[in-house]
């Protein structure tokens, strides 16, 4: 199974490992670079059956199946997790003219 993570979810890493922080909670996991792939501004996490993941909190730590990696980040919509997201928004209309100087023209 692949996950795709924001790059901004990684807050450490090692030779061999990304620290990654699970959105909206105190938790966090170490995830083998070597499982990962870079594609732009995210990370995809590869995992595989029967996976686990240490994950660590304020309450201790607990092994978890790496499958549940997809619901803590695939489900999260862009739009409403500010803080791991690109927000982009449509330019305003101009309500004037616009009018190129000569000197700034090259048509002629």
């Amino acid at each position: 199974m692949e996950v795709m993570v924001n790059r901004q979810s990684i807050k450490a890493s090692s030779q061999k490992s990304y620290l990654i922080k699970i959105p909206r909670s105190n938790k966090a996991f170490w995830f083998p670079i070597s499982m990962t792939e870079s594609r732009g501004g995210m990370v995809c996490l590869r995992t595989f059956e029967g996976m686990t993941i240490l994950v660590m909190g304020k309450g201790g730590s607990k092994k978890e199946p790496a499958c549940l990696i997809s619901d803590w980040f695939d489900m999260i919509p862009a739009n409403q997790n500010d803080d791991c997201y690109l927000k982009v928004r449509e330019p305003r209309k101009l309500e004037r003219e616009v009018t190129v100087p000569n000197e700034l023209r090259n048509d002629r």
